[in-house]
Order: structure tokens, then sequence, then C-alpha cells
């Protein structure tokens, strides 16, 4: 069944995760479905995560062939090669992410299994914070870029590729420190246990 998600109050690792799932969704780089608490992968969504990385790639492209100056110095020249290798690197990480999905997927189904033992206090506690980041530190980041671009007068091309490039660093960055706080939650509730259980055979 499909899990039901509400803000601050998560109950598994899905719920916890959701928003910056769906945000990686519409980067296109969670080419997968979630049935059962089980990460299986979708060939339409790899369709749709194929279309979405193509369509940056040749935006990229003709951003690229914009930037390229009919009065050529040594200014321009550094500045081009600059914004050219920054493309390289995005469009080459959105391929490569989408490539490695099978192994992430993996890494993804494993620690749902691991922390589907965690209370759902702490899930609650867990909430709080990550939907914070993930929703408002998102909207704060677009926010930030656009009306910056905006003041400096970009085309339309430079506003696109800009959010889309923070966003694709900035989601792969909130996936690993989301995965890290349930490892972390999840060491803590071994930690507890643990002396839990030498308290008891102190006791005894």
């Amino acid at each position: 069944m499909q899990k039901k998600w509400c803000l601050f109050y998560a109950t598994d690792f899905q719920t916890l995760t959701y928003p910056c799932f769906t945000f990686c969704r519409i980067l296109g780089l969670f080419p997968y479905k979630i049935n059962n608490s089980i990460f299986k992968a979708s060939k339409s969504h790899y369709i749709l995560s194929s279309t979405i990385i193509s369509v940056l790639c040749v935006l990229n492209m003709m951003f690229t062939k914009s930037m390229i100056p009919t009065k050529i110095n040594f200014k321009t020249i550094i500045i081009v090669i600059l914004n050219f290798c920054s493309i390289i690197l995005i469009c080459s990480f959105a391929i490569v992410t989408l490539v490695l999905s099978s192994p992430q997927m993996h890494l993804l189904q494993t620690i749902m299994e691991i922390s589907s033992k965690l209370s759902p206090k702490s899930y609650q506690k867990l909430s709080r914070l990550i939907h914070i980041k993930d929703i408002f530190g998102s909207i704060y980041i677009i926010g930030l870029i656009s009306t910056y671009l905006y003041r400096n007068r970009s085309d339309i091309f430079a506003v696109i590729l800009s959010i889309y490039a923070s966003q694709l660093i900035f989601q792969m960055n909130m996936l690993y420190v989301n995965c890290v706080c349930v490892l972390k939650a999840c060491f803590k509730e071994i930690n507890i246990n643990l002396r839990h259980l030498i308290f008891l055979r102190y006791k005894t």
C-alpha cells in the first residue's frame, strides 16, 4: 500500500525521505517506484529520467553555443572555458547518477530495511529536521539564484540551467545526509538496547 505522507510526521524511511525523493524524481535522478516498501526499477520512470537528462544536455549545448562571444580576448576565453567545464561536470554528474541508479536503489533498499526497526518516535524527531532542510532549503536556493540572475539580467537558459545545477547538487547531498541521519539513529537505537541489556545482566 502507498504510504501516506504528512509534513513533519514520518512513520518510516519512505515518508521520511519523501520530499527528497520527489525533488530527485523531478530532476530525473530517481527512476524507481516504491511498492510495499520495496524499491523497484520502473521502465516509465527510466524513460522520464532519460528524457529530462537529454533535454538538460541539449539546453547546455545551446547555452554553451550562445556563450561564445564574437570578440575573443583572454578574459572571455577564461570565462567560456570555466562555464564549459561546469556544464560538462553537471551533465556528466547527471548521466553517471542515472547509469549507477541500480547500486543506488540497492543501497536505499538496504537502509530502508535496516531502519524499519526504528520506533515511530525516532522517525518523528528526524522528520522535523529532514523535512525542513529538504523543502525549505530547496525553496531558498531557487529563490536566491533566481533573484541573483534576475538582478544581473541573465537570459532564461542561464536561469533554468543554474537552478537545475544547484538543485542537482543540493538534492544528492541531501539524500546522502538523510541516509547518514537514519543510520545514526539506528546506531543510537542499538546503543540504547545494548545499555539496557547490560543493565539487565548486572541486575540479575
